[in-house]
């Protein structure tokens, strides 16, 4: 009987103090305080990848008349493209149409045609030769011209890491204003994708005189930025 009495003790005993240590966790737990904060990172570089769109536009009084013109005149703008270096991955059809003209009795004069081309040029000189040659090969419209980076991703990645290490310094700067210091990060968060901000910078134009009669392009400059958010525990 004293056996039974002294085992039911002891359980009695165990489950106390493994009452006190939960209890214990649990208020060390309920101290440990956390700061959250946002980091932002960005890195300004100079764009060295153009994206020209070039197009044709021709009439003709038949359907087959103005598509020969446009084959034409894109035909003579792909090959001189082609000879200043551009290769043929980076040349691509991005656009065509073909539709009747009307004179003032509603009835068919005639047929026009439109072709546009996206030309992708990774040298800025290049490019602005580009545009050159296309008018002087018989394309008579320019669209859009986009700049961006072929490196994107390795500089996004040196965003990156300029955006945690802002948000640790954000958060020491918190824990410190606490009497504390940041112990360890708890979780951090990427924030949305990719963000690009160009500023037009006339150092990164080429002169007038250097292009003589050349288009001048002025790429400026391209600033990809990150930003996390980051949850910190401090002591």
């Amino acid at each position: 009987m004293k056996k039974i009495a002294a085992i039911v003790l002891a359980f009695v005993l165990a489950a106390a103090l493994s009452g006190c240590a939960t209890t214990a966790g649990t208020a060390a737990a309920a101290e440990e305080k956390i700061v959250t904060v946002t980091g932002s990172g960005g890195v300004e570089v100079v764009p060295d990848v153009v994206t020209i769109t070039i197009g044709v536009e021709t009439t003709g009084a038949t359907a087959e008349a103005a598509r020969t013109n446009s084959n034409q005149a894109i035909n003579t703008t792909v090959e001189q493209v082609k000879a200043l270096g551009v290769e043929d991955k980076d040349i691509s059809t991005s656009g065509i149409s073909l539709y009747p003209t009307y004179n003032n009795a509603g009835t068919v004069s005639g047929y026009r045609m439109s072709m546009d081309l996206k030309i992708v040029s990774r040298d800025l000189e290049q490019a602005s030769k580009v545009i050159d040659v296309a008018i002087a090969s018989g394309s008579n419209s320019l669209g859009r011209i986009q700049y961006s980076v072929s490196n994107e991703a390795e500089v996004y990645q040196q965003a990156l890491t300029e955006a945690v290490k802002a948000a640790r310094e954000k958060a020491q700067l918190l824990a410190q204003a606490e009497g504390k210091t940041i112990k360890e990060v708890q979780n951090i968060t990427e924030e949305g994708s990719v963000a690009v901000v160009y500023k037009e910078n006339p150092d990164t134009a080429f002169a007038a005189e250097s292009l003589r009669n050349d288009t001048a392009l002025m790429a400026g400059t391209s600033t990809i930025t990150a930003q996390v958010t980051a949850t910190f525990i401090m002591e």
